[in-house]
């Protein structure tokens, strides 16, 4: 059997059994979630080390008992972050917006579309952001910047999935990049996770919890040039679904100084993972790379 074949399968089987997850009470998968992030975090991988450096590093004062408690509850809610996005990926639109039993802050939204202003809408992977997307996508014409998924396998279903909801997909890309800006040009929406590390000769280092992060000056440059409302936002996740909540930057958008704006764009970042810090996605190498003056984080995990 040729590799390529091998792969065919694999993603058919895969394929099918997110078609059987998706059919299964939205509880129910919770409940899935909850025991494989329990399993997990006793298995004590490499995620889960990573996750528990990033919040000694992020939360120093912390005790060791309640770090440990954030990286079991990490744990549980990455899993339930993943069963819940097949269950969105598989499933109407419609019926994923019904999971959404409040929002907070859509007056932000609201009044910025009533000036005919674009807005930019940022946030980390805190909640479900693949939930997000299906509300967002029904309340204002949206774009996503979108990086291919390291499996390509998958990049067909999650594609499909967030165009299913409505939502643009722009790659990051030169081109990728002229379609963000018209997308903000013609007043809508442009969405983008700012917790993400940028490419080469594409982002600052600036702090983030205490510590020098690399990070996007992309979104520096579409508020500047398009004048968008530079909005925060995420979906927690709450008993019988999730709750949205948004809130406008508190900070100065015509900041020219890159590494300025970049830390101002972080400290707002850091607000809402501080809401919620057991829903945020801490497993991400968010502090790779670093600069030349300071040691690598992640050795010896």
């Amino acid at each position: 059997m040729t590799e390529s074949l091998k792969n065919t399968l694999k993603t058919r089987v895969l394929y099918g059994v997110f078609l059987v997850m998706a059919r299964i009470p939205f509880s129910l998968l919770r409940g899935f979630g909850w025991i494989a992030g329990s399993l997990a975090y006793y298995v004590n991988g490499r995620s889960v080390k990573v996750s528990r450096r990033n919040l000694e590093l992020c939360f120093p004062e912390y005790s060791a008992s309640r770090i440990e408690k954030l990286t079991r509850q990490s744990c549980i809610h990455s899993a339930q972050c993943a069963v819940e996005s097949i269950w969105v990926w598989f499933n109407p639109s419609e019926k994923v917006t019904r999971r959404f039993v409040a929002v907070e802050g859509l007056k932000y939204i609201q009044q910025a579309k009533a000036k005919g202003q674009p807005i930019v809408l940022t946030g980390a992977h805190l909640g479900n952001w693949e939930a997000l997307l299906n509300w967002v996508a029904r309340t204002t014409p949206c774009a996503i910047a979108y990086k291919q998924p390291k499996n390509p396998e998958m990049d067909p279903v999650i594609r499909k999935a967030r165009e299913k909801a409505g939502v643009e997909m722009v790659p990051g890309t030169r081109e990728g990049v002229k379609t963000m800006f018209n997308v903000l040009e013609r007043g809508d929406t442009f969405i983008i996770l700012s917790d993400q590390k940028p490419g080469k000769k594409s982002g600052v280092f600036a702090p983030f919890f205490h510590r020098p992060a690399y990070t996007m000056t992309i979104i520096q440059k579409l508020v500047q040039k398009s004048n968008a409302q530079l909005m925060y936002f995420y979906a927690k996740r709450v008993k019988e679904g999730f709750l949205v909540h948004i809130e406008p930057a508190q900070f100065d958008l015509s900041e020219k100084d890159p590494v300025a704006f970049a830390t101002s764009l972080n400290r707002g970042i850091e607000s809402q993972i501080r809401q919620s810090p057991e829903q945020f996605e801490w497993s991400y190498r968010r502090y790779r790379p670093q600069p030349d003056d300071e040691p690598p984080v992640y050795e010896n995990l």
